[in-house]
Formats: C-alpha cells, structure tokens, sequence
C-alpha cells in the first residue's frame, strides 16, 4: 500500500496535458577561465641563433551576465526544447609581463568581452515545480588579445615602441547542467553550471626592434576553457 502511494504522485505527472510555451529571462554569475598559452619566439637572427619557446598556464576569475529566450515542450514529466542568448563577461587578464631593467618592457593582454550561443535543452519533472536539465551548446566567443611593447636596449641610441592586437570570435562545445524551480505558473528562477571547452586564439608579431632582428617572429597562441555557475529568472508565456 505504502509503495503505491509513492508511485501515484509520478502517475500523476505522467498523465498531465502536453502544451508548449515561450520563456525569456536573464542571469548573472561567476566566471573561471583556464588558459594553455604557448609563446614562440623566433629570432632567425647572427646574433640570436636560437629560438625561445615556453607555455603558461594563467586563470581569470570575472563576473558575467546575460540575456536569453527559448520554446520548451512538455509532455507529462518530460521537456525538451531550444535556447539562445547572449552574456557578457568583464575578463581581462594580464597573460604575461616582461619588465627588463635594461629597458625592455612587454607586456601580452587577453580579453573576452562577450559570447553568443545556441543551445537544445531537455530533461525530467521531478515534481511538477522542479525541472531538471542538460543542455548541450554551441557558444561563439569574442576574444581579443594586445600586445605592446618597448625596446631601448638592442640598438643603442634608439627607442622602438610597438602595439599590436588581434581580435576573432571562436566557437566551442558548452555543456550545462540545471535547476529550474517554478515559483508560479509564469515565474521560474534557476540555477547552472556550466563548462566551455578549449577555445583557439593567436596573436603575430613581427619583429619592432630594428634591422639587426628584422626577421624576428613572436606567435602566441592561446587555448582557453571557462567553467561558470549562474543564478537567474524567466518569465514563461502560456
């Protein structure tokens, strides 16, 4: 008897009407970055035979916010659907520094303004106000990377100033797991984590320096991946 008053609230939820419905809403979170970040430096020169190569592994903590809407379809306890939005991400990170007393100074600066994305969302009722979800995501991401740099030491007498930045947006596979309570019929909040995989950005710079380095190259590459969690609000048309 016990075991059938358990399984009558799921029967219940098996039999409810199917409908479909239209949500926006917005959210706002937290941001880790994780950058693979390979230099190398060519000088292919008579007085610097060989090249320099090296990576670093720097992290970014930034706050994000953003926008979306979808359609979501319901058919006893579960749903599936699609999603687009759009956020905004304050990271902006010092990859690299040289400072040589001598009077070289470089300095490489990566920033990720923004990024859109599309997305399929499905999952389970687990009772009728508690949604659980995945959702697979195709994400375009704007990156911008700066490099500036001075040189008074490799001829003497001389002062070479550069500035050089390079911009792209790059796609990568995002996977989100999450919650979505419904306080009313219309009203839902939500919570998510989520993890962008590596996305590719590199930077060339020629050489600054003068004719003795007239054939030095600098490529940086950079790899990045970003794991958030975010908190937000939709509003569903029924």
């Amino acid at each position: 008897m016990r075991n059938n008053l358990l399984i009558l609230p799921i029967l219940a939820l098996g039999t409810s009407a199917s409908y479909a419905q239209f949500y926006v809403g917005g959210d706002v979170g937290l941001n880790a970055a994780q950058s693979n970040v390979t230099f190398t430096r060519d000088p292919d020169s008579v007085k610097v035979p060989s090249s320099d190569y090296y990576t670093l592994k720097p992290s970014n903590n930034s706050f994000i916010a953003g926008l979306f809407g979808g359609w979501t379809f319901k058919s006893g306890i579960f749903a599936a659907g699609f999603e687009v939005g759009g956020t905004a991400n304050t990271m902006s990170d010092k990859i690299f520094t040289f400072n040589n007393q001598d009077g070289i100074n470089e300095k490489f600066t990566m920033k990720s303004p923004g990024s859109l994305e599309s997305s399929v969302r499905f999952g389970i009722y687990v009772n009728p106000q508690s949604y659980l979800y995945m959702k697979p995501s195709i994400i375009f991401t704007r990156i911008k990377t700066t490099f500036s740099g001075v040189d008074s030491v490799s001829t003497p007498g001389h002062l070479y100033q550069d500035r050089r930045s390079s911009s792209s947006s790059t796609g990568a596979f995002k996977l989100a797991l999450g919650y979505e309570g419904f306080v009313s019929s219309r009203f839902s909040i939500r919570s998510e984590v989520s993890h962008t995989f590596g996305t590719n950005h590199r930077l060339h710079i020629p050489n600054y320096v003068g004719p003795d380095y007239g054939a030095e190259e600098t490529t940086i590459k950079f790899r990045t991946s970003h794991t958030a969690f975010k908190v937000g609000f939709a509003y569903h048309f029924c």
